[in-house]
């Protein structure tokens, strides 16, 4: 197993809403205020007004489950949806613990087609309000 790298993705994290108590845990929802990609195959970024956010779950033992979906446009007018799950320990993520994620890509542009046959990894690191992560493709 290899992995091809897809680029750099750098989330700005924005206004996010606390929800103590729900049948999963505790849930948090983060919306993504600005998201750029910046790769050698894939140079995308949010849309204003495009949908872009993480429905986290943290459950027992601090371990916090990511639901990331977001709908991108590349630097070419392409259309790309993202959207997976990932891992994290959320007491220790803002002091620089890693953060895992599993993206799925969907497109309906052919120039962009190879995404929808890749299964993604990421990891990142947060630093205040930024999520930078290194995204590749198992190949």
């Amino acid at each position: 197993m290899d992995l091809s790298s897809i680029g750099t993705m750098t989330i700005q994290v924005g206004a996010s809403t606390f929800m103590a108590n729900v049948p999963a845990g505790t849930r948090l929802v983060i919306d993504f205020a600005d998201v750029t990609i910046e790769g050698e195959r894939l140079k995308a970024k949010k849309e204003a007004g495009s949908p872009a956010g993480d429905w986290l779950i943290i459950g027992p033992g601090d371990v916090a489950t990511l639901d990331i979906r977001m709908l991108l446009r590349t630097h070419d007018g392409a259309d790309v949806l993202m959207h997976g799950m990932g891992r994290t320990d959320s007491a220790k993520f803002s002091s620089g613990a890693p953060c895992w994620f599993t993206p799925l890509f969907e497109t309906s542009d052919a120039r962009y087609a190879w995404l929808n046959k890749v299964q993604g990894v990421a990891r990142g690191t947060a630093s205040g309000k930024v999520v930078t992560f290194e995204l590749a493709a198992l190949v």
